[in-house]
Order: structure tokens, then C-alpha cells, then sequence
């Protein structure tokens, strides 16, 4: 089997990429509100 990165495996990884950041940055962002009741 060949080692072949396809297009989509690459936009795949780098759509989950990007929303693992972004969930990261929103955490980030937001647990000071929450934890100081909003």
C-alpha cells in the first residue's frame, strides 16, 4: 500500500486542526466568565 496523502485526508486534519483551536481559544476565553459567574 502506497503512502499517499489525498486531498481530502489533508482538509480532513486540517478542519479538525483548526476546531481543536478554536475549542481551545472559546475554553480560554469563556472559563473566566463562567467561573465568575457570568
Amino acid at each position: 500500500m502506497a503512502l499517499q496523502t489525498s486531498g481530502k485526508d489533508i482538509v480532513k486534519s486540517l478542519a479538525w486542526f483548526i476546531g481543536a483551536i478554536a475549542l481551545i481559544i472559546t475554553l480560554v476565553h469563556f472559563a473566566p466568565i463562567i467561573s465568575h459567574g457570568g
